[in-house]
């Protein structure tokens, strides 16, 4: 591209810029290693013992996540949510709750969750490991909420339960 610049432009000029430190994304990553029965246990120890306003938590079925879902309300956690069976105006108004700060957590499957864009997300956890053949190539698979927090730089916790 930039032999192709030079071929066609008239006193053209190279400028380079350095990246911005403090631009770069600060999201720590940790694993928890838990399994069965202490899988919803843990997840919501980590989620009370965090402080966290705002999580999101990945599932890899629509099951799972209804399921979580109504275990998380059980526990008393404002939660909700998003899967591949809901309609886009469903989507829409959950969504605007989680924006808005009326559901504390929101449970997804990665499909339902794809584009999207909210500040202030402090967490955001993997219920399940993602499966490699849902998985899209890149490396911003199901981190995309938390790059979106670190671009607005601020902090952000991304972990796995596992």
């Amino acid at each position: 591209v930039m032999d192709i610049g030079w071929l066609y432009q008239k006193n053209a000029a190279e400028i380079s810029v350095q990246p911005v430190l403090d631009s770069q994304p600060r999201i720590t990553q940790y694993m928890l290693c838990t399994t069965g029965r202490n899988k919803l246990a843990d997840l919501a120890q980590l989620l009370i013992s965090g402080g966290y306003k705002r999580a999101i938590v990945f599932c890899n079925t629509k099951f799972t996540t209804a399921t979580l879902t109504n275990q998380l309300v059980r526990l008393n956690f404002v939660a909700d949510c998003l899967h591949g069976d809901l309609s886009q105006v469903e989507r829409n108004k959950i969504m605007g709750r989680f924006r808005e700060g009326k559901i504390a957590v929101l449970v997804a499957t990665d499909v339902a969750a794809r584009g999207i864009d909210v500040e202030d997300v402090d967490v955001v956890v993997n219920y399940e490991v993602p499966t490699a053949s849902a998985a899209p190539a890149g490396p911003r698979r199901r981190a995309q909420p938390t790059f979106c927090t670190a671009r607005r730089r601020k902090s952000g916790w991304r972990s796995c339960c596992g």
